[in-house]
């Protein structure tokens, strides 16, 4: 059984949407929609990450090379408010 703290939260952004990869649960990509992110399921699947490992406060992005900077800040702006304060930024 792994320690709620050290389960690996990774989030991929990429062109096509958002993936979320987390120990134990499986997301389906969340596709982007008319150019956009589709926030509000992200905000489920980190809830759902929430629910069953209250307290996981780690999660790594992984944007794709042509990720603009202004989206990875918004994305880390979600996940902060969404509870996992403690972002790293992989790749």
């Amino acid at each position: 059984q792994k320690s709620e703290s050290t389960i690996l939260n990774v989030l991929q952004i990429k062109e096509s949407g958002l993936q979320l990869n987390s120990y134990g649960l499986n997301f389906d990509e969340i596709v982007k929609e008319s150019d956009e992110y589709n926030w509000s399921a992200l905000g489920e699947q980190l809830e759902r990450v929430k629910t069953k490992y209250p307290d996981s406060e780690d999660i790594i992005i992984s944007p794709e090379a042509s990720i603009r900077y202004e989206t990875i800040i918004a994305i880390m702006d979600r996940c902060r408010d969404a509870g996992f304060p403690l972002i790293s930024i992989s790749g």
